[in-house]
């Protein structure tokens, strides 16, 4: 054994020994055990025993000299294709399995061999008609009707909604897919569960029992891997590693056989059902787009060039390369399949991820090969505009909006505008001119150095902003418009640098929050979501500088946390028998709308770039666990007002996805931060009912939806919390009362907001629920709900 590791360890692919010693191996697994003959159908229990310890001999020498060689096999030739697929099914006939306590034990070594290998079918056979499963010598050995059943029944256990057609498969059918089963399940365990589509090349899995167990074996193969992916305790398994792997499957999703698109996308539907942030990575969202314009390019040729087919399409951008059939027919139907596909892909994503989304299809848009394109027209490009206008399902103000006969809107001004600002600093200079009036700070023998691009224009550029920073917080005059120029500057300084530039991205950061207002967030935004996507190393520095100027808001009281914002006592205002003053009225939700518009924008980008990132870095997900506990507890002390409700159930909201999500956090710290958010919701009950009631009725059914998306998340995580540990109490009742108040609060706006009786049924379910609700809480529940309403009643009375 020594010796045989000491070889594996030592032999590379340049050796001439390497294949001699590969063959050697392989050989050894292979001849152990001989084929049933017609004078003996059982083999004796001792002699497949001692096969067994021969191969089990060899397990550890063939998976050093595997790992040892990495990339000697991913082009391995027939003959050793052959072999290794021989040598697999050999050791699952002598009862290496994942069933069987020989295989459990031997589970490491197997593992390795199985990343190493490739999968069980050669390309080759998707051009063939016959199936060698049948023919194949090693498939027979150990015959018998005994162990036939076994084989069966460990199967079943395996694949147990299979159970009917497994019964009806011959020896041979049950040893190839339990093989297949084998090591597309190790892989998986791996971090790769693309290969187990190569199987569908087979002519057997085309159609009958084989395919529907093939299919079996396909689904418990995902389920292993995004097992792992969803659990996010693997870096192999992060979002990034994902989106490689829906690469490959939207390659299949394009593939020449049928049947093979037909598990590539079943494939791709729970990735991206399961793990939606997948999608939300540059190389997925890129290659989906690229192959949809290559797809659109192979349909074209039936009008340029029919007679002469290309089979083989290539985009180095999205680094995908399929090979097509020569029927037009099925590349159409292939075309419309992806395309129908995609766009409840990434309607998904958009929902999710609306920000972070669109600022990688900004992206694709701004590269753009003329030569790749016919008449300068491409389909990835044409999609992605459609996608970038969509208005997500998630936005609950902009999906409030009723369509006008066929007007229908979407947000394709507002994603063409961030677009032609990306233009802007994408490719302009890193730093102003001459002409603006910073310049004038600088020395003399500083200033060439802005002209052409040097050395020091790193550390131009952080004086400058530094300067412009100062200025704004001694509440200097600054010009907009500079400010907006010189961040732009900076931004494509960082769009090209492979440096770190950590104060450059303070600066970034900074300065938009300096001046904290409605414009110089959003351009902060823009910018920040352009840099991460041009320089993805930017993009946890970038995060951090967010979350920390976010709590520098809360400490200094802005937005949200203004007293600024606070409602005037009536006692204090003079009464006058008259009409309201409209326009006093108009500017005081003005200045208060100003006040909230940086904390919504904020939120929403927080939001949209969680639901990008939590399953990357494990860290990503602790800077949003440690937001929303400063936020939460800032929100149960900070001043309601009545145009705040949508921002603090927004709030609310995202912690909710967060503790429902969130891997990295345990079961205390989730009952904990549990408890936060049902606090910051009940601080909006702890004061007499506030009402924007008015003319402005979009914002109250942007409420009225919010309130019930709430009330939905609060059922979701029902679970959390609800059992009292040794530090931590139930939150049962607690949650209850919130829900009694929630819909009590809805209830209210829907009466305003739709006074007739022609309330849409969505709304209306959950106005007629607070009645059974109520019935159905805890005697101590209605007590707390009854007690809290006749104190609001009090409230009222003294108020007026």
């Amino acid at each position: 054994m020594k010796a045989r590791n000491y070889l594996s360890a030592n032999i590379r692919r340049d050796s001439p020994f390497f294949d001699i010693y590969l063959e050697h191996l392989l050989d050894g697994i292979i001849s152990q055990g001989d084929a049933p003959n017609h004078q003996s159908q059982h083999a004796k229990e001792s002699d497949v025993e001692l096969a067994a310890r021969e191969i089990a001999q060899i397990l550890q020498p063939l998976a050093i000299f595997m790992s040892s060689n990495p990339h000697a096999f991913e082009d391995a030739t027939d003959d050793t294709h052959s072999m290794l697929r021989d040598a697999w099914f050999n050791v699952v006939v002598h009862g290496f399995t994942l069933a069987d306590d020989r295989g459990r034990k031997y589970i490491n070594e197997l593992r390795i061999i199985a990343i190493h290998s490739p999968p069980l079918v050669l390309e080759s056979r998707g051009e063939q008609d016959e199936s060698d499963i049948e023919l194949n010598p090693i498939l027979r050995r150990g015959e018998s009707s005994e162990r036939e059943n076994l084989q069966k029944k460990h199967l079943t256990e395996l694949l147990p909604t299979r159970s009917g057609e497994i019964k009806g498969l011959s020896y041979r059918k049950i040893i190839f897919l339990h093989s297949a089963y084998l090591v597309e399940s190790l892989r998986a365990d791996a971090g790769d569960c693309t290969k187990a589509l190569s199987y569908f090349l087979e002519p057997s899995m085309r159609r009958g029992d084989v395919s529907r167990t093939m299919d079996g074996i396909m689904n418990a193969v995902m389920d292993r891997y995004l097992t792992k992916t969803v659990n996010a305790s693997n870096p192999t398994f992060s979002a990034r590693y994902a989106a490689g792997q829906l690469v490959s499957i939207f390659s299949s999703c394009c593939h020449r056989i049928d049947r093979v698109q037909q598990a590539a996308f079943g494939c791709a539907d729970r990735i991206v059902r399961d793990v939606p942030s997948a999608l939300c990575q540059r190389s997925s969202l890129f290659a989906l787009l690229e192959l949809l314009s290559l797809m659109w390019s192979s349909c074209l040729e039936a009008e340029t060039d029919r007679y002469e087919p290309r089979s083989v399409f290539k985009s180095s951008r999205g680094n995908v390369t399929v090979e097509l059939s020569d029927d037009y027919r099925f590349r159409r139907q292939t075309l419309e399949s992806l395309h129908s596909k995609a766009k409840s892909w990434l309607t998904a994503a958009i929902d999710i991820a609306p920000s972070d989304v669109k600022g990688l299809l900004q992206t694709y848009l701004s590269d753009f090969d003329d030569e790749a394109s016919f008449g300068h027209m491409s389909l990835g490009r044409s999609f992605a505009i459609e996608i970038g206008s969509m208005i997500p399902s998630t936005d609950q103000r902009l999906s409030s909006l009723h369509t006008l006969g066929e007007c229908r809107i979407n947000t394709a001004s507002d994603f063409m505008a961030q677009y032609t600002k990306r233009q802007e600093y994408r490719y302009s200079e890193a730093l102003p001119d001459h002409s603006l009036e910073w310049r004038s700070f600088m020395s003399m023998d500083r200033r060439a150095s802005f002209l052409p691009p040097q050395d020091t224009e790193s550390t131009d550029a952080i004086t400058a902003l530094a300067h412009i920073e100062k200025r704004i917080l001694h509440r200097k005059t600054t010009p907009f418009a500079d400010v907006r120029d010189i961040l732009r500057r900076a931004a494509a300084l960082l769009c090209r640098s492979d440096q770190d530039e950590c104060s450059i991205i303070h600066y970034l950061v900074c300065i938009p929050f300096a001046m904290f207002t409605k414009q110089s967030i959003k351009l902060g935004v823009s910018l920040w979501l352009g840099v991460m996507n041009e320089n993805p190393r930017t993009e946890p520095r970038i995060l951090a500088e967010v979350v920390q100027q976010w709590e520098s808001s809360i400490q200094r009281r802005l937005g949200l946390f203004s007293p600024a914002i606070t409602s005037p006592d009536p006692f204090f205002l003079k009464e006058e028998f008259a009409p309201s003053d409209s326009e006093s009225v108009a500017k005081l939700k003005q200045f208060v709308h100003n006040q909230l518009a940086p904390h919504t924008r904020l939120l929403q980008f927080l939001s949209s770039h969680y639901n990008a990132t939590r399953l990357g870095n494990p860290d990503t997900q602790n800077k949003f666990v440690r937001l929303l506990d400063v936020t939460l507890e800032a929100v149960k002390r900070s001043t309601p007002h009545p145009m705040a409700r949508e921002i603090r159930f927004q709030i609310v909201l995202f912690g909710l996805k967060v503790i429902k999500t969130s891997t990295t956090i345990g079961v205390a710290a989730q009952s904990r931060l549990k408890d936060l958010i049902l606090s910051a919701g009940l601080s909006w009950f702890s004061t007499a009912p506030r009402w924007s009631f008015g003319s402005n009725i979009l914002q109250l059914k942007t409420e009225i939806r919010l309130l019930a998306d709430v009330m939905t998340a609060l059922k979701g995580t029902s679970q959390i919390g609800t059992q009292p540990t040794c530090s931590t109490r139930s939150l049962a009742s607690k949650e209850t009362l919130l829900q009694l108040l929630l819909e009590s609060e809805q209830s209210r706006l829907i009466v305003w907001a739709y006074p007739s009786a022609d309330q849409p049924k969505a709304h209306s379910a959950f106005h007629h629920t607070n009645k059974t609700t109520l019935e159905a809480s805890t005697p101590s529940t209605r007590y707390v709900y009854f007690l809290f309403t006749r104190l609001t009643l009090i409230r009222l009375l003294y108020a007026h």
